[in-house]
């Protein structure tokens, strides 16, 4: 996905990262509708009560998609992955000191 986000934004010159990320959201959210109306995967319909319980961990998982897209736009591809399989290490290092 880092490399076709990175093919978009260069080579289309396309530099909103937030219509890509809501793209690729919208996406999955219709795909996974099908597979559940399929019987495919079993998933609790969507209700009101559930998109405000989720709403928090949406806006953070929004937030999180979008800096990192943001972050795709400056980075080559092979820095960008390494960056981002390191920064978990080091918050736990972090958190371990700070603590």
């Amino acid at each position: 996905m880092s490399l076709l986000n990175k093919i978009i934004m260069t080579k289309f010159f396309f530099d909103y990262p937030i219509v890509i990320m809501m793209m690729q959201m919208a996406l999955t959210l219709f795909v996974m509708e099908v597979l559940r109306v399929c019987n495919v995967v079993k998933l609790l319909p969507y209700t009101f009560d559930r998109g405000k319980d989720m709403f928090v961990p949406s806006l953070l998982y929004a937030l999180h998609g979008y800096f990192s897209l943001t972050a795709l736009e400056g980075m080559n591809l092979p820095m960008y992955g390494a960056v981002k399989r390191v920064v978990p290490l080091l918050t736990m290092w972090m958190s371990f000191v700070v603590r």
